[in-house]
């Protein structure tokens, strides 16, 4: 439990191959879902996998699935797999010959879940990509902005927080800074983005996050 709030976590092992992973997620989220959702008869239910809310269908649930979709799988197959830029040769190489055993299967499955759903993105742009990936196929997509806490994210915080931030992380304030702040991954195309700081030597790069491709 969290602040009162029960987490079921249903262990999903890893598989090495990305068709493989997905299908047996696919495969194990049905079969745990069906006793949860029998226990707990929710009247809706919100997924942002979509490996989860395949899962949840195919374990029977027929009421309202209301999915995130962060991406798309167009969009992440392209950033994981085909825009390596900056990492060793040979593994550019096997995320290239790994890409359709993710894209295929990925597609699909978002195939079924967008025609099934109640689909919820952050952005115009990610509704455009969605609509165009999947034309005729949506039954339903809403925009909702994540929200953002103006009172904490402001100038007068800033202000008052930059002074301590300059000293700890080397920065000018009076130079352009450029900030990341998210996964560190190789989808992200961080190894791209220190190339183009290359080309503009009065700004500063700052990194925020971490993940696997932190070292």
């Amino acid at each position: 439990q969290h602040e009162g709030v029960e987490y079921v976590r249903i262990p999903c092992p890893i598989k090495r191959w990305p068709h493989t992973r997905l299908m047996s997620g696919i495969d194990l989220v049905s079969r745990e879902s069906r006793l949860i959702i029998d226990q707990f008869r929710p009247d809706a239910i919100w997924s942002r996998s979509a490996m989860m809310g395949v899962g949840i269908l195919h374990g029977g649930y027929t009421g309202p699935l209301i999915h995130i979709f962060a991406t798309t799988a167009k969009m992440h197959c392209r950033g994981m797999y085909l825009q390596t830029h900056g990492l060793p040769y040979r593994r550019r190489l096997m995320m290239l010959g790994l890409w359709p055993f993710d894209y295929f299967p990925w597609r699909q499955m978002e195939r079924e879940l967008v025609s099934r759903c109640q689909a919820v993105v952050f952005s115009e742009h990610m509704h455009r990509q969605l609509s165009t990936d999947y034309a005729g196929l949506v039954r339903f997509c809403q925009v909702i902005p994540p929200g953002v806490d103006c009172e904490h994210f402001s100038p007068a915080n800033g202000e008052r927080f930059f002074d301590d931030i300059e000293r700890q992380f080397a920065l000018d304030r009076h130079r352009p800074i450029v900030l990341y702040v998210g996964r560190l991954s190789s989808a992200k195309h961080i190894p791209m983005l220190i190339d183009a700081i290359g080309l503009a030597p009065e700004a500063k790069l700052v990194l925020v996050g971490g993940g696997p491709e932190a070292d």
